[in-house]
């Protein structure tokens, strides 16, 4: 093996040599001096030594023992706490009175809002009573039953300012309207039934349930001067009828009387039909479409007598006229039955048109006198209907002159019930919105709901460890054998020692004296460069001994918690050895 070997240039004084002027005090006041001069340098050129090394040698053969590490012995020792943990469930404060959620303290049950009300069931502030709801605009400052409103008293009011039974206000909620009695509607009002305001008043005479209008009797009527159940309209007499002066049942038009008569297509108006399934205008009997017509499933116009198809005609017709009819009497196409005067008609009297039933003046409805579309039941003006006398469309029930609803006399939408004027309500005579119960009249009234779930939240894990590990002893080993080598080389020197000027010294006996000069710097040794080999060996490695030492693991969490001590022991793990583990208690402070 070859190694070659420099030394760098080495420059002593690189920045010369200097020495300052320092004063001396001398008694004499002569001054001598000398004049600069220079001492020229001198340069040693690098020249080759005859120095030369020889280096042979070998490297003798050699095998490595095997080396063992005797047992470590480790000692862990570890605490961990969890919790506390919190399972939330059903959550009932303590709190005045028995299910109250209000804000301030109340009194009584099942009271909401803001509080400081007694009762059941009160949502606002300051209400005493049953059932009362304030809006949050003003303290409640309310008594009674089902009142909706603030600064009021009584039964069954809607709006702020109302005492009495059924009144209801004709402000914005908050604004009082001041009104006293029963069954008024407006502002300024006392008395019974009146409408408007103190200067222009109204009489309302309504007998019955949910009633929309003046002057009804009944139920479910929407209109004035109605008397029965579902009519919307005025002058109606009868039950679901559609219009304007009809007696009788499901009767869409005007100046109807009898069951089921409508206009010339499915949903139009018929006028002064008389009797049953008629479809147009001024016919009598039963099954006629047309106008003006007398008899028994006639088609056309003016014509007396029975399955006439024409204009002007007097007599009995063809036992059935038009095409594919079955049975008697039958005017349209494709009828199974008696006077059908329609399209694909089964039954009797049926002047629409794929009906099933007798009397139907509507497309696709089974039952009777249905004059609305794809109903099954009777006497539907609506369509999509189950059920009797709705007025309205995809009811199930009857009597129902809105729409989508169950139940029964429901002049609203979308209500599950009996007799609700509101929108979505679950329950009986209300004319709020969206409320459960009987009789409300505010909204989001009779609201009921339960949380019941199980909420295990965020806890804490504390873990402190301890334990230590050690002596670890590695016995002597021979790494290497030796190693004999042979080194030659030679060594290049040379350096210059530049010029040196010395300045003029002057030595004042005045009591001062300058001396001072500078040498520049000077490479007193150039580089050195060595070639050849060398020995060495051999190595040897002796006892190498690991003192027991400790490791100490902390893995810190949420917060501190206790539980107690916890210890095992376990066998040799994959040439480890034994091993003893253990949990003990730490305080939480010295994590």
């Amino acid at each position: 093996m070859t190694v070659n070997w420099s030394t760098p240039a080495v420059t002593i004084f690189p920045n010369g040599i200097s020495i300052p002027n320092n004063p001396l005090a001398l008694l004499a006041s002569a001054s001598i001096g000398t004049l600069g001069f220079t001492i020229p340098g001198f340069t040693i050129p690098a020249a080759p030594l005859p120095l030369t090394i020889d280096i042979d040698g070998q490297i003798d053969g050699f095998s490595t023992p095997p080396i063992t590490i005797d047992r470590i012995p480790l000692n862990l020792g570890a605490s961990v706490t969890v919790g506390p943990i919190l399972i939330n469930g059903v959550n009932i404060p303590a709190t005045p009175g028995f299910g109250n959620t209000t804000t301030a303290p109340s009194s009584g049950f099942f009271n909401s809002g803001d509080g400081g009300v007694s009762g059941f069931g009160n949502f606002g502030a300051g209400s005493s009573g049953w059932w009362n709801q304030a809006q949050t605009e003003v303290a409640g400052a309310g008594s009674g039953f089902a009142n909706f409103g603030s600064l009021g008293s009584g039964v069954l009011n809607f709006g702020s300012g109302v005492s009495g039974l059924y009144n209801t206000g004709g402000l914005p909620p908050g604004t009082p309207a001041v009104v006293s009695g029963i069954g008024n509607v407006g502002e300024q009002l006392s008395g019974l039934s009146s409408a408007g305001t103190a200067l222009n008043q109204s009489l309302i005479i309504n007998l019955g349930l949910a009633d929309v209008g003046s002057v009804n009797v009944g139920f479910g009527n929407v209109g004035d001067f109605n008397l029965g159940a579902a009519n919307i309209g005025d002058l109606n007499v009868g039950l679901g009828n559609v219009g304007g002066g009809n007696v009788g049942f499901g009767n869409i038009g005007d100046a109807n009387f009898g069951l089921g008569n409508a206009g010339l297509a499915a949903g139009l108006a018929g006028v002064g039909n008389i009797g049953l399934g008629n479809a147009g205008s001024g016919n009598v009997g039963f099954g006629n479409m047309g106008v003006g017509n007398i008899g028994f499933g006639n088609t056309g116009t003016n014509n007396l007598g029975i399955g006439l198809t024409g204009d002007n005609q007097t007599g009995i017709g063809g036992l059935n006229s038009g095409a594919g009819n079955i049975g008697l009497f039958n005017s349209g196409t494709g009828n199974v039955g008696l006077f059908n005067s329609g399209t694909g008609n089964f039954g009797l009297f049926n002047s629409g048109s794929f009906n099933t039933g007798i009397g139907n003046g509507g497309t696709g409805s089974t039952g009777l006198f249905n004059a609305g579309n794809f109903n099954t039941g009777v006497a539907n003006p609506g369509s999509y209907n189950t059920g009797s006398f709705n007025v309205g469309d995809t009811n199930t029930g009857g009597f129902n002159p809105g729409s989508i609803n169950t139940g029964w006399f429901n002049t609203g939408n979308a209500n599950t019930g009996v007799a609700n004027s509101g929108n979505v309500d679950t329950g009986a005579l209300m004319s709020g919105n969206f409320s459960n119960g009987i009789l409300w009249r505010g909204n989001f009234e009779g609201l009921f709901g339960l949380n019941v779930g199980i909420t295990i939240p965020e806890f804490p894990i504390h873990w402190t460890s301890t334990g230590g590990i050690g002596p670890i002893i590695i016995p002597d080993t021979t790494i290497l054998p030796p190693i004999h080598l042979g080194l030659t080389g030679q060594a290049n020197y040379g350096f210059a020692v530049p010029d040196i000027p010395i300045p003029a010294i002057h030595i004042d006996f005045d009591g001062a004296a300058d001396a001072g000069f500078t040498a520049p710097a000077t490479t007193l040794l150039s580089a050195l460069g060595i070639t050849g080999q060398f020995r060495f060996g051999p190595i040897t490695v002796s006892n190498v001994q690991l003192n027991p030492f400790n490791v100490n693991l902390k893995l810190q969490f949420l917060h501190d918690v206790n539980r107690p001590g916890m210890s095992g022991d376990s066998s040799s793990w994959k040439g480890w050895g034994h091993v003893r583990w253990f949990i003990e208690e730490v305080p939480a402070g010295a994590a």
